[in-house]
């Protein structure tokens, strides 16, 4: 049994993975953590599961930690897994270039995934456009249209950002500089994506839409399951899925 302690216990993702948890049967809630001056601190979340504020007092018994909060707040929590040589999955988005550079230097000292989308058909999503990208993008215009709820805070985001770094790869910066990026904040969406590449002769689009959260919760739950088994080093969704 994988023992797990869930960062952002009380927030719209935490309490989407929650909700699949039952449903992953070798995996076991410990702990779950949200920010000092939460409400429900104190309070049973998840069966016998209280909501704590401090990580060091609930991760020492756990196998793995998950954190959905936010780009600070993971920053800080991977820092504790770390020094108890605790694997990590992040699923905030959002990062700076410096977040990011910390994130892969405590990569050295036990494993992380990070991935700003756990979805299954996101990152199949991600394949197929890097494919596209390499035929059509020197010769087509591309386009990326993301939609998020209202509460999301980064934008664009970070499925999208990581789609213009695909085509950067695929097409090298000058194309990837062309890309138009376009961002709505409206309602409760889920989260939707689209992109298009569009010459004067066809245009090939290529789509993800969300149901629910628990597509990403679900993801995250299988990172971590997966997470356990392995060694130092950051890991994204395409090697816990083996794409």
């Amino acid at each position: 049994m994988t023992k797990i302690v869930l960062a952002g216990a009380d927030g719209r993702m935490g309490r989407a993975i929650l909700k699949v948890l039952p449903d992953f049967k070798g995996l076991h809630l410990t702990g779950a953590l949200e920010s000092m001056g939460h409400p429900h601190i104190g309070k049973k979340i998840f069966g016998e599961v209280k909501l704590h504020n401090e990580l060091m007092a609930i991760i020492r018994d756990a196998d793995v930690l998950i954190d959905f909060t936010s780009p600070e707040s993971s920053i800080v929590n991977l820092k504790i897994a770390a020094s108890t040589g605790k694997p990590v999955v992040i699923g905030a988005t959002g990062h700076n270039t410096d977040q990011r550079a910390e994130i892969a230097s405590l990569s050295k000292m036990v494993p992380i995934v990070h991935s700003p989308n756990m979805s299954v058909g996101v990152n199949v999503m991600w394949k197929i456009i890097t494919e596209a990208a390499q035929v059509l993008g020197a010769d087509y215009k591309i386009d990326i249209v993301e939609a998020h709820h209202v509460h999301k805070k980064d934008a664009p985001s970070g499925t999208a950002k990581k789609m213009v770094e695909m085509i950067e790869v695929a097409c090298g910066e000058k194309v990837a500089k062309q890309v138009n990026v376009k961002s709505i904040r409206e309602g409760e969406i889920v989260g939707d994506h689209e992109i298009t590449f569009a010459s004067p002769y066809e245009t090939l689009s290529i789509s993800h839409h969300a149901v629910s959260r628990e597509v990403f919760a679900a993801g995250a739950l299988k990172a971590a399951a997966w997470l356990v088994s392995q060694p130092a080093g950051l890991y994204n969704m395409n090697d816990v899925l083996g794409i």
